[in-house]
Formats: structure tokens, C-alpha cells, sequence
């Protein structure tokens, strides 16, 4: 075998490593180095919803200028407003498209989106992202890559109506008697209270018990006059 075969294999085998270890490098297997999204949810018919569109670096990337449209569905969607001045809502009948610029890099939430669900319960739109412009910032172009997203417009879902439990009437607890006393009895409506032994009945005729009375008050009387009769004959004797 000659010098020539001998290298010609071990130079594929260190050209093979050299791209591996290429593609292991950070960011390098991906190819991207920033993805700009745009959000998705659900709204019912003739409500408004709110997405966000975010941009995200990779590693230590800095995302100086950016141009991107945003189209949706105009017969399922209206654009109401853009919290970023630089996006232009009417730029197209279908479309928005935002400007964005930054020295110090893009990132995170870039512009907040506010659509009106104008299409029927149970239709949808997506929401195309387009990069025109993906640049650093000395205006060297990136590699950016888009994240679509879609509003469904659906009805809210009815909260379930939750089932009454009946409550129970309160159950009366007997009180007990304490050790070594009687217990006291109920007097029912209508008994009759006795009356002690030895005191004399209450009512009856009322004639029988003013007679005492009536014998006390001639004894009186008597013994009254029989004093004044004494006394009246003495005067006359003297």
C-alpha cells in the first residue's frame, strides 16, 4: 500500500471529526440564532384577545433590527390595537407588520397584539409570522426562525351548577339528670294542683263562712248592752 492510501483515509476520518464536533457546538446543530413568535388562544364570538410577540436570542446573540408581518383570517379576525408604535395595524387587509429596532438586543415580549373575534363560534385563524428582516447589531444578518400561532373562536364552556346537599334538622338532646336527684316532673295543661291535708277547701258556700262572724259580732252586742243595763241601775239606786 503506498503513503498516498494510507492518508487519504486517515484524512477523511479527521474531516469527519472536525464536523462533529461542529455540530456539537451550542447553537450550531439548531442554525438559529433568534425565533420570533407570535402567540395563540381562544375567544369567544365578538370578544377580544390579547397576544404577545416575543423574541428570543440564542446564547448570547443580539438582535439589533427586525422586520416581521403577523397575517391572520380578516373574515374571523379584526386588529383592535398594538401596544408597540412600530407595528403597523393597517398595514394590510390581512396583515400587521411591526418594525423593530434595539442596539442593546430584542428580547422577551416586543409588542402585545389585541384582536376581535368577528367570525362565528367554532372558526379559527392562524397567525402566520413572516421574517423579512433578522439582523445583529451592526446590521449583520441572522438567522431567525418563526413560530406561527392560531386563535380558535369558540363559546366559553358553562360552569357546572353545583348540587344543593339538604341539611338535616338539628336533633334535640335530652339533658340528664345529675346522680341522686329526682327528676322533676312535667305539670301537663289542665292538672289540677293538690291541695295539702289540713288546709281548709277554697270556694264552696259562702254563707257558712260568715256565720262565725255573725255569732261573734251578737256576743258583742250582748255583752255591750248587759254592761250598759248595770250601769244604768246603779245611777238610779245611788
Amino acid at each position: 500500500m503506498t503513503r498516498r492510501a494510507i492518508w487519504l483515509p486517515l484524512g477523511l476520518f479527521a474531516a469527519a471529526i472536525v464536523g462533529l464536533i461542529g455540530l456539537s457546538a451550542p447553537g450550531a446543530q439548531a442554525g438559529t440564532d433568534a425565533t420570533v413568535a407570535i402567540g395563540s388562544g381562544t375567544v369567544a364570538s365578538g370578544a377580544n384577545i390579547i397576544v404577545d410577540l416575543t423574541v428570543t436570542p440564542s446564547g448570547a446573540t443580539i438582535v439589533g433590527a427586525l422586520d416581521v408581518d403577523i397575517d391572520y383570517d380578516p373574515a374571523v379576525l379584526t386588529v383592535v390595537n398594538a401596544s408597540n408604535p412600530t407595528c403597523n395595524e393597517t398595514f394590510d387587509a390581512n396583515t400587521i407588520r411591526c418594525s423593530l429596532a434595539d442596539l442593546t438586543g430584542l428580547s422577551g415580549v416586543e409588542s402585545t397584539i389585541e384582536f376581535t373575534a368577528i367570525g362565528a363560534n367554532g372558526t379559527s385563524s392562524a397567525l402566520d409570522v413572516i421574517i423579512a428582516t433578522c439582523a445583529d447589531d451592526t446590521g449583520a444578518p441572522l438567522t431567525c426562525t418563526a413560530t406561527d400561532g392560531t386563535i380558535n373562536v369558540q363559546a366559553p364552556t358553562p360552569s357546572p351548577v353545583p348540587t344543593a346537599v339538604p341539611t338535616a334538622a338539628p336533633t334535640a338532646v335530652p339533658t340528664a339528670t345529675p346522680v341522686g336527684q329526682t327528676p322533676t316532673p312535667v305539670t301537663g295543661a289542665g292538672t289540677a294542683t293538690p291541695t295539702p291535708a289540713g288546709l281548709p277547701p277554697t270556694g264552696g258556700d259562702s254563707s257558712s263562712s260568715a256565720l262565725p262572724l255573725l255569732l261573734a259580732a251578737m256576743g258583742v252586742a250582748t255583752l255591750t248592752a248587759g254592761a250598759w243595763a248595770i250601769t244604768r241601775l246603779r245611777r238610779v239606786q245611788a
